[in-house]
């Protein structure tokens, strides 16, 4: 990652949205179609991406996610959702563990399935095993 001195222009909004950006286009195949996800902030990165006529063709669906939920947090509904969302997120987050000590052609082998099922190229299979990986669940 660059340093932040002498690069600032990097850092701020717009760099970020230069940085995205040049990214799709440099590492996207543009056959590929492509999801976005943005929460807050990152919605609105998604939608000037969407803006973007070369890369709105490459655009399959958008997922934006809006920070109002977080403001529900103190109202009688929510605590009882938090403490089922809680468990839940506990138990995904064990099995993924579980998930990632099978031998790696095990998981492959699941993914195939799984995205043969969805009807999704069986090109993104390393991407799921990849993303699956506990090193890659303990940060998100």
């Amino acid at each position: 990652m660059p340093s932040l001195k002498g690069n600032k222009d990097l850092f701020n909004i717009d760099g970020q949205f230069r940085s995205k950006t040049a990214f799709i286009e440099k590492f996207i195949p543009s056959h590929i179609k492509v999801h976005l996800i943005g929460h807050s902030f990152g919605t609105c990165q998604s939608l000037d991406l969407i803006r973007n006529p070369k890369i709105k063709k490459q655009i399959q669906k958008c997922y934006l996610l809006f920070p109002t939920f977080e403001r529900r947090k103190g109202t009688k509904s929510a605590k009882s959702f938090n403490k089922m969302y809680t468990f839940y997120n506990l138990i995904g987050f064990a099995l993924a563990i579980l998930f990632s000590k099978l031998p790696r052609i095990l998981r492959v082998f699941i993914f195939s399935i799984y995205l043969m099922v969805k009807g999704t190229d069986l090109e993104y299979v390393d991407s799921y095993v990849m993303a699956a990986e506990t090193g890659v669940m303990e940060k998100s």
